[in-house]
């Protein structure tokens, strides 16, 4: 009788086992699958901070765009000595080493975009960036215009879900 009564419990304790099969199977997934996204998001984290400053790749896009932006502005006011000699499209209001130091930034934001943008704003700001360069026939104005209408680009909060 009592070996009768041990295969009663044993297959009674088979059968409570095999009604929570999934209790145990979500037992050992769900710590696994929360692990998973902690070990994910620690590693992302340090990324950044490895990669960027603590401000965030887009605000170091920004405050690149709003130094060439004000340089193009300021340069924007003021007319070259001897311009009346030149055509509007050869005169220049930069020196040379502040034209240099437009085109050294502009250079320096398109890879940095190319690095940390994704998707339409990329292809968005890399034209932009583009035309900054390579348009020979737009003054510091308009320069400084397409410069503000990427900034507003960069400043709409849909950019922060296109940088990854």
């Amino acid at each position: 009788q009592l070996k009768l009564l041990m295969e009663e419990q044993v297959a009674a304790i088979d059968r409570i086992l095999a009604r929570n099969d999934l209790s145990l199977q979500l037992m050992a997934i769900v710590p696994a699958a929360a692990l998973a996204v902690a070990l994910s998001y620690v590693v992302r984290r340090l990324w950044c901070l490895l990669r960027a400053s603590p401000r965030g790749p887009i605000d170091d896009l920004r405050s690149e765009l709003i130094t060439i932006e004000g340089m193009l502005t300021r340069a924007a006011g003021r007319l070259p000595a001897g311009s009346h000699t030149l055509t509007q499209y050869e005169a220049s209001p930069m020196d040379v080493a502040e034209a240099g130091d437009v085109v050294f930034r502009v250079q320096r934001l398109r890879s940095k975009g190319a690095h940390w943008l994704r998707g339409w704003l990329r292809n968005d700001v890399l034209h932009g960036l583009h035309e900054l360069l390579d348009s020979g026939r737009l003054d510091a104005t308009q320069r400084a215009q397409i410069a503000s209408a990427l900034l507003r680009r960069l400043g709409n909060v849909n950019a922060l879900f296109h940088h990854w």
